[in-house]
């Protein structure tokens, strides 16, 4: 595909291919390559370690430059690239040039139809920059590498992950009102407990979607477009974000029922089926497999009892599809408050902006 080098910053190629192949010191650039691998047996996308075998294939072929290689591949419906960086270290011993290790993957981008995640990491968003540069500060290869290296890092969007979670934490508790908790546990203390069992559950749930496991429509909430899939009877009504229904009759529902209870064969064997919608099919909680986990159980502080009315408890809608609000913020050094819109992501909305992955 190509040299990257300073001579790429000012609108020429200092080097040819073969002439990089045969330096014998440190050079201050990266060969890039494009590699079209055939179809697998059975559509089966590449696996991890076979793109970081290439990979350092390539790089030991160019012992004093990096190698970033580029792959094209696909199954039956669609085409998908990934992109390989990896780390290079000095020998230790009596050997010149630097040895191929770590390689740092971002993969199976769908071409056609791109993960929110893997769009962040391209394109960025308003808090991440992405592979987009500026070019008035990244001027050479070594600072376009060593930034290349930071958008890659895990380290980066586990921050962010993180701080998105944080922020989600503080507003739900704000929000959320049980009817019971236990003499010994103080009430901020009793809605914190809920919401790290939610987060946990909820968070189980989105590994085990990516394994095929939870129909995806149930946790990801919306189509492609944004319309919100008909789950709950009210989906449509003016007043949806503020009920319960979501948690009540679907979260609740996997939590308690689905992951937790053998022989679940019809809708006689869940309960809070009153919030769900006509065109709900019971086979998508049947179809989820009992785990015999303790993250699962049925707890009184869960505030789970079927008989618990709406209006003694509160787990809105909201904060699982967010919700745009109009808060007062203060601006500027003299700190003048104005009010402004501000847009709370709902927890489905955090998980399926990252991409959960199991191998």
């Amino acid at each position: 595909m190509g040299i990257v080098d300073d001579g790429a910053f000012r609108g020429r190629q200092e080097k040819t291919l073969d002439a990089v192949q045969k330096i014998e010191q440190d050079y201050d650039g990266v060969v890039m390559f494009g590699v079209t691998l055939n179809r697998r047996e059975g559509g089966l996308l590449p696996r991890r370690s076979q793109l970081a075998e290439i990979s350092r294939a390539f790089n030991r072929e160019f012992c004093y430059t990096p190698v970033v290689v580029v792959f094209k591949y696909a199954d039956a419906d669609n085409k998908y690239l990934a992109f390989a960086n990896t780390e290079r270290s000095k020998y230790k011993r009596n050997q010149e040039g630097e040895k191929a290790g770590k390689v740092t993957l971002l993969r199976d981008v769908s071409i056609s139809n791109i993960h929110a995640t893997h769009e962040k990491i391209i394109f960025g968003d308003k808090n991440f920059k992405g592979l987009k540069i500026d070019a008035s500060k990244i001027n050479t290869f070594k600072k376009l590498y060593d930034y290349w290296q930071t958008v890659f890092s895990l380290q980066v969007l586990n921050d962010q992950f993180y701080g998105d979670l944080q922020d989600w934490f503080y507003y739900a508790s704000q929000h959320i009102k049980l009817p019971f908790r236990p003499d010994y546990v103080p009430e901020k203390e009793n809605i914190k407990n809920f919401l790290v069992r939610l987060l946990a559950r909820t968070m189980f749930c989105w590994f085990i979607k990516e394994k095929g496991l939870i129909k995806p429509e149930i946790l990801e909430l919306r189509d492609w477009e944004g319309r919100v899939y008909p789950l709950v009877k009210d989906f449509e009504d003016e007043n949806f974000l503020e009920s319960n229904s979501y948690y009540r009759g679907v979260l609740q529902n996997i939590f308690f029922n689905s992951l937790n209870q053998k022989g679940k064969k019809a809708l006689k064997d869940f309960k809070w089926t009153k919030y769900l919608h006509s065109d709900f099919q019971i086979e998508w909680f049947t179809e989820i497999p009992y785990l015999n986990g303790g993250i699962f159980d049925d707890l009184d502080e869960d505030n789970a009892k079927e008989s618990i009315e709406d209006a003694v408890m509160r787990v809105p809608n909201f904060l699982f599809y967010g919700i745009e609000t109009e808060e007062n913020v203060a601006k500027g050094k003299a700190k003048k408050i104005e009010v402004n819109k501000v847009y709370h992501n709902g927890l489905n909305g955090i998980f399926k902006s990252y991409k959960f992955t199991l191998e």
